[in-house]
C-alpha cells in the first residue's frame, strides 16, 4: 500500500500538476509570466508594458545536478479581441519532463473585463484543456524485494484527460491582483496507473493560486520603479507555498529578488531587460536551500521572453509609462 500511494503521490506532485513538477506553475519571475495560470489575465500586459498581441517563451530547469529532475519549456499568446471591449483570447502550451513522466499541457482561455475607476480594469477568465502524461516505468527506481509493484505499469503507459481552469484579475496602472483556480474538476488519472477502485486518492487535486504586487513609481523622470510582488499557491496535497519578490526597475535595466518563504527551500536573483514597452527577456538563477542541495551544487535556472505587437488599437499610453522619450 506504501508504494501505490508513493507512485500516486508521485504522479500528482511531480509527473502531472499542471505545468510545473512540485506545483501549479511555480516560478521565479511570476509576475511575467501571470497568464500561464490565471485565464483572466489573457490580454493584461505586465505593469508598464503595451497593451496588445503578446508571445511569452519560458524555460526552467529546476534541480540541476540531479538525474531526472524537472525541466519545463513552451510558452503562451494572448491578445484582446477587438480594442478589448470584447474580451480577450488566449493559449498556453507547455511540455514538463521529470524523470520517467513527461506531461503535456494545453489550454485556451477567454476573459472578459470591466473597466474599474480611471485605469483599473477587473477581469473574468475561463479556460479549457487538457493534459496528456507519460510514464516509462523501465526509468521508475524502487525496491523490488517484495516482488513488483501490482499498481506500477509494466510497460510505458499515457492518459489524457480534460481540465478547468478559472480565474480573477485586476489591474491598474501600478496595482495587479489575481487569484485563479486549476484542475477544478479534479481530473483522475486512474486509466495511467493502469488499476482500478483507487477512488480519489487518483485525482489530480485543485490548485489555487492568489498573486499581487504593486508598482512604486521612484522618479528619474519615469526611468525608475520598485515593485513588490507575492504570489500564494495551495492545494490539498502540499502544503502551501509562499514566493515574495521585488523587481527594481531603472529602464531598461530589471533587477529582482525572490524568496520561497515556505522552508526556505530557495533564493533567487533575477536580472532583465524591458529593452521597450513590448520586448522584455530575463534569466533567474535560484540557489537552493534544502536538504536536496546537501553537496552545494544543486541551482535552477528560468528564462522568460515577452513580445507585444502593437497594433492599431495598441495603448499608447502604456508606451509612456516605460519610455518617456516616446512621443507618439
Amino acid at each position: 500500500m506504501m508504494r501505490t500511494f508513493t507512485l500516486i503521490l508521485g504522479l500528482v506532485v511531480w509527473g502531472f500538476a499542471p505545468v510545473f513538477g512540485q506545483k501549479a506553475f511555480q516560478n521565479t519571475m511570476f509576475p511575467y509570466t501571470q497568464f500561464a495560470y490565471n485565464p483572466a489575465a489573457a490580454g493584461t500586459p505586465f505593469l508598464g508594458m503595451l497593451e496588445g498581441p503578446n508571445v511569452m517563451l519560458f524555460y526552467r530547469n529546476q534541480y540541476t545536478n540531479i538525474e531526472g529532475a524537472p525541466q519545463i519549456a513552451g510558452g503562451s499568446f494572448s491578445m484582446p479581441i477587438g480594442n478589448g471591449e470584447a474580451g480577450s483570447f488566449g493559449v498556453n502550451f507547455f511540455n514538463d519532463q521529470i524523470g520517467p513522466f513527461s506531461n503535456i499541457m494545453a489550454d485556451v482561455a477567454y476573459s472578459f473585463g470591466l473597466e474599474v475607476g480611471a485605469t483599473g480594469k477587473l477581469s473574468f477568465g475561463a479556460g479549457f484543456g487538457f493534459r496528456q502524461v507519460k510514464l516509462d516505468p523501465s526509468q521508475w527506481v524502487y525496491n523490488q524485494d517484495g516482488g513488483p509493484d501490482p499498481v506500477l505499469p509494466l510497460a510505458p503507459t499515457s492518459g489524457i484527460v480534460p481540465v478547468l481552469n478559472a480565474g480573477l484579475h485586476y489591474q491598474s496602472d501600478n496595482l495587479f491582483v489575481g487569484i485563479a483556480g486549476q484542475n477544478l474538476t479534479e481530473p483522475s488519472i486512474e486509466s495511467l496507473l493502469g488499476a482500478e477502485n483507487l477512488g480519489d486518492d487518483s485525482n489530480v487535486p485543485r490548485t489555487f493560486s492568489l498573486t499581487g504586487g504593486y508598482r512604486f513609481d521612484l522618479g528619474v523622470e519615469g526611468r525608475s520603479s520598485l515593485t513588490p510582488a507575492v504570489m500564494l499557491q495551495y492545494d490539498l496535497v502540499n502544503i502551501p507555498q509562499v514566493s515574495a519578490s521585488v523587481y527594481w526597475n531603472y529602464a531598461p535595466l530589471v533587477v529582482g529578488l525572490n524568496q520561497r518563504l515556505v522552508n526556505s527551500e530557495s533564493t533567487g536573483l533575477m536580472v532583465g531587460a524591458m529593452l521597450n514597452d513590448r520586448l522584455f527577456a530575463g534569466y533567474a538563477f535560484d540557489y537552493i536551500w534544502n536538504s536536496l542541495n546537501s553537496a552545494g551544487d544543486v541551482s535552477s535556472h528560468e528564462l522568460v521572453v515577452s513580445y507585444t505587437f502593437t497594433t492599431s488599437t495598441s495603448n499608447p499610453r502604456k508606451r509612456k509609462d516605460i519610455n518617456p522619450n516616446t512621443n507618439d
